[in-house]
């Protein structure tokens, strides 16, 4: 409908859906759009490809569009074979405003630009109004300024923080009638995890205590190991919250490494600690040293070995695992169980092999 704003979108395989980014439209097969999100600018493209062309008019109507991508993995990039128009059509008749393309879900890096797409039908011609949620019923006009940029009804969000993560309400109203959508945005930041205190010496039958302080979102969950196993409240392990472990009555076979996880959807993290025996000088303390790592990319499998020693056991070992990825870039990332605890990640193959008998590098 002229005015309005036409949503055009480029038809990916399904098998490669996962693989693949638009990176531009090519407009009658030399008129490159790409990204900017610049004031006054009628196109947008967004994390899904769909491209919106605001204020249509009759000649939008005539022209060609194609959609260009890349293979996130092998830097390919392929026009489409087939080219797309746009009807244009006019009316004076009063039509409510209708949605036509909006996202329930965007998640986006810490300090990277987002687009909101919010798309509308009607005439005249809907004015658009975003709002982000304060709690479950309250409304809070958003304040349009240096980060915040309206383009009719794509919203646009610069330098994104932690903060900005949240429930935004597109609406649409005309005389006609009025409409209305929800976008959920998550601001992600990577995450990390350590232990403290670090190394902690407790003499049998005292207590102890460590605390998981960790960084980023979102933290979805924290889980605690003790040496590799789950670590599960009992008569002598408390949890008081759910990053602090408590031993009220320390044992002997206590010593040995606290491991706290870290993780979400996406990311995960881990921090380590030592909890030895203060009234026998002569325990060996349960430690490991810093993993060795190497990350090899072979056409489209990405395979993260891991070598680290365990000096528990005599003569010293060490364990190796392997990681095999089917896609590089998004990677479902395993937990390290120390010393021998089963990794989370199904993809995984673990040798253990005299220390003494190897030379500092990975065999394939």
């Amino acid at each position: 409908m002229r005015g309005n704003t036409a949503v055009l979108k480029c038809h990916i395989p399904g098998l490669v859906q996962d693989y693949v980014t638009v990176t531009s439209w090519i407009r009658d097969g030399s008129f490159v759009i790409r990204p900017t999100a610049l004031a006054g600018d009628r196109f947008s493209i967004f994390l899904t490809g769909e491209l919106h062309i605001r204020r249509v008019d009759h000649a939008d109507g005539v022209q060609k569009y194609r959609c260009e991508t890349r293979h996130r993995l092998t830097g390919e990039t392929v026009l489409s074979a087939t080219s797309g128009r746009l009807l244009v059509t006019e009316t004076f008749r009063e039509a409510p405003p209708r949605i036509t393309d909006s996202k329930r879900m965007l998640r986006i890096p810490e300090g990277e630009t987002v687009e909101v797409p919010c798309a509308s039908q009607g005439y005249p011609v809907p004015t658009y109004e975003w709002y982000k949620k304060e709690g479950r019923d309250r409304l809070s006009p958003l304040q349009i300024g240096n980060r915040l940029l309206q383009l009719d009804g794509t919203l646009v969000l610069r330098e994104t923080r932690v903060e900005d993560s949240g429930q935004y309400v597109c609406k649409v109203h005309n005389k006609a009638g009025s409409d209305s959508a929800e976008t959920e945005i998550l601001v992600t930041a990577p995450l990390s995890a350590q232990v403290l205190p670090k190394l902690q010496s407790v003499d049998v039958g005292k207590s102890a205590t460590f605390n998981c302080s960790s960084s980023g979102h979102p933290v979805v969950t924290i889980e605690w190991m003790k040496d590799g196993m789950p670590l599960r409240a009992g008569s002598r392990i408390e949890f008081p919250s759910r990053d602090v472990v408590h031993l009220t009555y320390v044992q002997r076979d206590d010593k040995g490494m606290f491991q706290c996880f870290v993780s979400n959807d996406f990311d995960s993290a881990q921090g380590t600690a030592q909890l030895s025996l203060g009234d026998n000088e002569d325990d060996t303390p349960v430690g490991t040293s810093s993993p060795n790592f190497r990350t090899t990319l072979v056409g489209g499998n990405l395979t993260h070995d891991i070598m680290f020693n365990v000096h528990q056991t005599s003569p010293y070992t060490a364990i190796y695992r392997r990681y095999r990825f089917p896609e590089a870039e998004t990677l479902p990332l395993g937990y390290l169980g120390l010393p021998c605890g089963k990794s989370k990640d199904s993809n995984v193959t673990e040798n253990n092999m005299d220390l003494n008998n190897w030379n500092g590098t990975d065999n394939d």
